[in-house]
C-alpha cells in the first residue's frame, strides 16, 4: 500500500476548503482532513479505540472524533508526547469490571461484557484478548 500524496497543490486546496466550510473539519487546521484521510487509509502510527475519546496518532499529531462526528486535530511538541496521549486513552478504558451505582450490575468498563461468576471478576475481562 502506497502512502497517499498530500503535498500537491490540489490536495492542500481541498483540505483548506474542507476546514473553511461547515462539516466534519469545520474550524480545524488544514492538516486535519489530510491526517484523517491517512488514518482511514491505515497509515496511523498508533490508535486507541476507547469509548471516551477515540484517538489516532500520525507523527506529532493526535486526532479525535467526537460523538457528533467532528474531527479534532492536536499538534504536540513531539511524537513521544502524542504517543503519551494515546497511552492515557488506553489506560482510561482498560478492561476492568465496574459496578453500576443504582442497579449494582457488574460489567466491563470498556466492552460492556458481563462476568460469568465471582472467579471471572477476579481476572481481567476476556474482551481484552
Amino acid at each position: 500500500m502506497a502512502i497517499p500524496e498530500y503535498g500537491n497543490l490540489h490536495a492542500r486546496r481541498d483540505a483548506r476548503d474542507r476546514v473553511s466550510g461547515p462539516g466534519k473539519f469545520e474550524g480545524e487546521s488544514s492538516m486535519a482532513p489530510i491526517l484523517w484521510d491517512m488514518v482511514l487509509s491505515g497509515f496511523a502510527d498508533s490508535e486507541c479505540a476507547c469509548d471516551v475519546s477515540p484517538l489516532a496518532r500520525v507523527g506529532k499529531w493526535t486526532l479525535r472524533e467526537s460523538e457528533s462526528g467532528f474531527v479534532y486535530a492536536i499538534r504536540h511538541e513531539s511524537a513521544d508526547e502524542a504517543q503519551n496521549a494515546i497511552d492515557e486513552c488506553d489506560a482510561l478504558t482498560a478492561h476492568e469490571w465496574q459496578t453500576a451505582r443504582f442497579t449494582g450490575a457488574v460489567t466491563c468498563a470498556r466492552c460492556g461484557l458481563l462476568p460469568l461468576d465471582d472467579d471471572d471478576m477476579a481476572s481481567e475481562c476476556e474482551g481484552a484478548q
